[in-house]
């Protein structure tokens, strides 16, 4: 229903993100010219509510997503390198206000290719919600039209009762408002701009990627199943190894349920801190590791924890956070705050993975089919540096989606590839 409105809560801390895209890159293979992905993007744009709102942010320091009438999300022909065009519409903030939840392209690559490069803003959905959305276009390509899809938000009403705040957290977040309430004030769109153009200045957007063959990728799951450890607890093993000293290391939780193709967010997140330990061996680091996160996994309160801090803290209070993470705001209280939160100092995390699995998506089309599937997840402010990991047809891609042109950097990422190879045998 036009005009209707569901209010950003969970999702708030994605609005005031200066680098948010989930970044998608789809090769195809077959008789399909770009000009033909045109309209099934633009059906499915129609087809979820997601895509039919635009974000509205309120005098009080409220937002919403407001449905209207059509999609402001956007779909054009484009020639070239994915990463050049990547470079620069990062540095083009979406149209929020308007509806430019999600900025697509039908790609013709230099070597000719057709490719269909998604980005798509955070508030429009996790990464699993985007790879539905891209099933749903090549499905529309094919021809069967998609359904309509409603939006939903998480609440602490949907989430599972075993997860509620512990009190000394809930008692911290009611501080806080406290203190805001009297000494805070909202942030416009204003401020978001601001913080974008100030962000963009010096940073810029370089994706590296290793791809695994089928083969490879039987030989790392294979090893991490006689390691007795998930594949998961594997690959992150391989980036602590590359990175000297005790790192806190986070992981993105999906918590969306089998089935679930609805275009909205659903990750929480678990963090351990962590050090690769030179005088074991990468399988012992390997174990040591798994045995922690699997501590943390099963504990659903700690996945849903900041998800449900999050409900409890005022929303102006996130975008503060935000502006002093990235210099625009100094305010010792919000410092504090922001520390606590870990977007700086000791508890920032310093090496982050997501990783998307197996991505439960149909591949053959018939005329056409996925030749190749690229996942480059956001670079957010509470984590040094973002792993992005994805499955398709038996084949692992590995993404880092670097922000500076750094050499050092480049060769952390080398250094992880390679002790994966060398253990696995690659």
């Amino acid at each position: 229903m036009q005009g209707a409105r569901k209010e950003i809560r969970t999702e708030r801390p994605n609005l005031f993100e200066p680098c948010d895209s989930i970044v998608f890159l789809v090769r195809l293979r077959g008789v399909v010219q770009p000009g033909a992905l045109l309209a099934p993007v633009r059906a499915v744009f129609a087809a979820h509510e997601s895509t039919l709102c635009r974000i509205e942010l309120c005098a009080d320091g409220r937002a919403f997503y407001r449905r209207q009438a059509q999609s402001g999300c956007t779909v054009q022909l484009a020639q070239g390198d994915w990463q050049d065009l990547l470079r620069r519409q990062e540095k083009r903030p979406f149209d929020l206000q308007n509806g430019e939840l999600m900025r697509v392209f039908a790609l013709t690559s230099p070597q000719g290719q057709t490719q269909l490069l998604v980005m798509a803003h955070h508030l429009a959905g996790d990464g699993k919600a985007i790879v539905g959305f891209i099933e749903d276009v090549l499905r529309t390509l094919a021809g069967t039209p998609p359904a309509f899809c409603p939006l939903w938000v998480l609440a602490k009403e949907t989430m599972p009762k075993a997860t509620g705040l512990p009190a000394t957290a809930a008692w911290y977040a009611a501080h806080c408002n406290r203190h805001w309430q009297h000494k805070g004030r909202a942030f416009g769109w204003q401020d978001l701009e601001q913080l974008q153009q100030t962000y963009w200045q010096s940073h810029a957007s370089e994706v590296l990627c290793a791809r695994f063959s089928p083969a490879e990728t039987r030989a790392l799951c294979a090893r991490a199943k006689a390691l007795g450890v998930s594949v998961n607890s594997y690959l992150v093993t391989a980036f602590l190894k590359a990175v000297p000293g005790k790192q806190q290391i986070g992981l993105a939780v999906g918590v969306r349920a089998p089935g679930d193709r609805t275009l909205n967010n659903q990750v929480g997140g678990i963090a351990v801190p962590q050090r690769y330990a030179t005088s074991k061996s990468f399988g012992e680091n390997a174990r040591q590791l798994h045995r922690k996160l699997v501590a943390r996994l099963n504990r659903p309160a700690a996945v849903y924890f900041v998800l449900q801090f999050l409900l409890r803290l005022s929303p102006s209070l996130l975008d503060a956070v935000l502006l002093h993470t990235h210099g625009l705001l100094r305010d010792p209280f919000i410092a504090a705050l922001a520390e606590q939160m870990g977007y700086v100092g000791t508890k920032q995390r310093t090496l982050g993975m997501t990783n998307l699995t197996v991505l439960p998506l149909q591949t053959n089309y018939g005329a056409f089919d996925i030749e190749q599937l690229t996942f480059v997840p956001p670079a957010v402010s509470y984590t040094q540096r973002v792993i992005g990991a994805a499955t398709l047809q038996g084949q692992l891609c590995l993404t880092y989606h670097l922000m500076r042109d750094d050499a050092q950097e480049r060769q952390f990422f080398k250094q992880a590839i390679d002790a994966l190879a060398q253990d696995a045998g690659l």
